[in-house]
């Protein structure tokens, strides 16, 4: 193999006179990004994100209670229905967003409501 040959060891770079000089051109500075108005806030007093929950399916009762609210307040008041006697129980747990969600697939797939 290799015998009496001696291992290769780290040469220092040539010195910087040995070499040409680089023409420089002028340095390209990156716009900086628009500054947010954050005032004094910092990341320590956002809300952390709760851990997502497994999705569950929207039992017949929720569905029932999306129609009743629906019927009562409208479309797009679901913190409303949300907030109602008659139909926060059964939609506690669920957000605003889930029970919109809930309403337009139950419209899309044409499960009247009553």
């Amino acid at each position: 193999g290799g015998e009496g040959v001696p291992p290769l060891l780290p040469q220092p770079p040539p010195p910087a006179s040995a070499s040409p000089p680089i023409p420089r051109a002028a340095p390209h500075k990156a716009p900086a990004p628009p500054q947010r108005k954050t005032g004094a806030r910092t990341t320590a007093t956002r809300k952390a994100k709760k851990p997502p929950q497994k999705r569950r399916r929207f039992t017949q009762e929720e569905k029932d209670a999306i129609w009743g609210g629906v019927d009562k307040y409208g479309v797009g008041k679901w913190k409303k229905i949300k907030e109602d006697r008659e139909f926060g129980d059964v939609l506690r747990g669920r957000t605003g967003i889930q029970i919109k969600d809930a309403y337009r697939t139950m419209i899309q797939n044409d499960e009247s409501g009553g």
